[in-house]
């Protein structure tokens, strides 16, 4: 959500508000860090403040000592005037005999002092000391702290010398030194122990810590306002810099592109040729118009391309448009276009470039099962660059390769099987070419598929459906196009014209299927007997049509006698019902019996006729001759139509 909404601001609050959140997020971690040294500094300062606060009690504890020198000295003279002039006051008294040893010093008592012991010959017990509050007034004077001084007395704590409320120590560890806080400074509390080990009281000791905070703080008070200035002005000006270099340029862009945009259905119907945006200068986003430039041209030429293809009248016309497009566009000169019939059962190539390539055919192999190539099986590319083994038809070692597929709905129509030199290494550059390349088949793709499917609607409407043979409406366009290839080549085309004997009867002893079954049968051994080029054309009812391209003289005649031949000695079987069948069959040249190729194939059903007239189940040439007895025949018979007989 929050991305969704960001992604809505103008370009450039999206630029300055990270550069924003950035300069501010480098602000607040600089004074963290800042402060955090502070702090490391303060713990450091409060390790040395308990440290004095420690040495003051040393201190202490070093006058309990002096108090038993000075106790000793005065034991040996019994001369008071002897003590020596210090700062701080001591005292003496004589204590009564005790049935224990006393300790010879000691800090603590009823009044905390500082005291040392020597036991006199007459056992009482003479004691020098020093009131720890004078000490501590002493130290205070002497090094200029604050101290306090404080002792328990039944359960609670009485401050001897004040310095922070009694109940702020009430709570702490009697073991250990603590820090205190109050008034916004910070104290220092030791425990004060007998040489028993007992704690009677604490020492208090004010740290000056705080001046080190105080310090901090008003640093980040006083370089906050100047800091923020400085942010605001590098933020104005970067707003600035981005509104002049970043946005107004790709305003301009954005404007180019709605005007690219308004004229897009001219880019389909017509080639443009002029640099659509205008990209001054090397920044990113001159690149970005060079960039974009140079993907209308693509487009374009894309879109040129499919125009081009979708004006062409056949398949093998967008293959070798395909074939220019992959020499002169993308430098690709060695490939094959195989095609992929329509009942899925054979793989043949279309285009061979260069046409010696036809002896490195891969697939030479799998073109009668195509599904035993893996390209056809999964619809997807497959190329020697990752691993080499990928196709196992594929022997050559010294080549890579790489097979796209014509797909359509999922469907593969065709392969492209491009050879490339072992050094070419499908880095970015060239698999950039790939993929403009597959975007050119995915183009062709679906048009070769519309022009075969109306490819296959023609054939089936040219197709007798009983025979799987021609019928009569092919001729319309075969004949033009037959005979005009036959005078250009200085070749001969043999016409047969056959029908079967007595079908009538046939149909008329055994049934309609099987005369049907019949007719299909024969139109089976026509397409056997005959080449792939030539055309063989169910003329009418039991009467067939063969055209036989690039025939040698006289050879006419010995096709249509082995077809002959074989219908005689095949077997037809329907049902438990079997016949023989015959034929019989007339026999023309174009152009050598006529220049008119209609006129050759109504010779051929004169000859037809000659056969049926002399015996049938044979095969008889065309001979001028026949024209004039057909002829005369005609004319008896329209005499004697009109005779009072008839």
């Amino acid at each position: 959500m929050v991305f969704h909404l960001f992604y809505r601001l103008p370009i450039g609050l999206r630029i300055i508000l990270p550069f924003s959140l950035l300069l501010g997020l480098a602000f607040i971690t600089a004074n963290w860090l800042t402060l955090g040294e502070i702090r490391n500094f303060e713990d450091w300062v409060l390790k040395e403040e308990t440290s004095l606060a420690r040495e003051d009690i040393s201190y202490f504890k070093e006058v309990a000592q002096n108090n038993l020198v000075l106790a000793r000295l005065i034991k040996k003279t019994s001369n008071f005037n002897s003590l020596p002039h210090i700062p701080y006051p001591h005292f003496f008294r004589y204590l009564p005999k005790s049935s224990t040893n006393p300790l010879e010093w000691d800090l603590g008592g009823e009044e905390p002092a500082a005291r040392g012991r020597v036991v006199l010959e007459d056992g009482r017990i003479l004691e020098i000391y020093t009131p720890l509050v004078a000490l501590a007034e002493h130290i205070s004077r002497r090094r200029g702290v604050n101290n306090g001084l404080y002792k328990f007395e039944k359960g609670r704590l009485i401050p001897l010398k004040k310095i922070i409320p009694s109940h702020l120590l009430q709570k702490q560890p009697h073991d250990i030194a603590s820090i205190l806080s109050y008034n916004g400074k910070l104290f220092c509390s030791v425990p004060l122990k007998n040489n028993l080990g007992e704690t009677w009281g604490f020492y208090v000791r004010e740290a000056h810590i705080f001046y080190f905070r105080d310090l901090a703080i008003s640093l980040l008070k006083r370089n906050a306002l100047p800091t923020l200035l400085f942010l605001f002005i590098a933020l104005g000006i970067a707003l600035v810099l981005t509104r002049y270099f970043v946005c107004f340029p790709l305003n301009n862009l954005r404007k180019q592109l709605l005007k690219i945009s308004q004229g897009i259905g001219k880019r389909l119907r017509e080639e443009v040729k002029e640099n659509v945006i205008e990209a001054h200068g090397n920044d990113e986003i001159s690149a970005l118009a060079h960039t974009i430039n140079q993907l209308v041209k693509e487009l374009d030429e894309l879109a040129s391309f499919r125009q081009a293809i979708e004006m062409d009248e056949s398949t093998i016309e967008i293959y070798h448009r395909l074939r220019q497009v992959f020499i002169s566009k993308f430098q690709l000169s060695n490939f094959i276009i195989f095609e992929i019939s329509n009942s899925k059962n054979r793989i043949t190539p279309a285009v061979i470039e260069p046409p010696s390539l036809a002896e490195e055919i891969c697939l030479r192999d799998i073109n009668q099962n195509p599904k035993l190539c893996r390209v056809f099986r999964s619809a997807s590319k497959a190329t020697s660059f990752h691993f080499t083994e990928t196709c196992e038809y594929f022997r050559h070692r010294e080549i890579n390769y790489i097979c796209l597929p014509l797909c359509v709905g999922g469907k593969v129509i065709g392969i492209i099987h491009f050879l490339l030199p072992l050094q070419y290494a499908l880095k970015e550059k060239q698999k950039a070419i790939m993929e403009k390349v597959l975007a050119y088949i995915q183009e062709a793709a679906p048009i070769i598929e519309a022009k075969r499917f109306a490819e296959s609607l023609k054939e089936v409407s040219l197709r007798d459906t009983l025979t799987g043979l021609y019928n009569r409406r092919v001729l319309e366009d075969l004949i033009p196009q037959v005979a005009a290839g036959i005078i250009r080549r200085e070749s001969n085309l043999g016409i047969i014209m056959f029908d079967i004997d007595h079908f009538k009867v046939l149909n008329d002893t055994y049934g309609h299927s099987f005369g049907d079954k019949v007719l299909a049968k024969i139109g089976d051994i026509v397409k056997f007997q005959l080449r792939k080029g030539d055309f063989a054309i169910r003329f009418g009812g039991e009467e067939f049509l063969l055209l036989l391209i690039d025939v040698k003289s006289e050879s006419t005649m010995q096709v249509a006698e082995r077809l002959r031949q074989h219908i005689e000695t095949s077997a037809f079987v329907f049902e438990g019902k079997m016949a023989t069948v015959t034929v019989s069959a007339g026999v023309a040249e174009f152009p050598k019996d006529d220049t008119n190729l209609w006129n050759v194939i109504n010779f051929a059903d004169v000859a037809l006729y000659q056969a049926k007239k002399t015996g049938r189940n044979k095969v008889v040439r065309f001979q001028k001759r026949f024209l004039v007895e057909d002829q005369n025949k005609r004319t008896k018979n329209n005499c004697n139509s009109k005779s009072p007989s008839s």
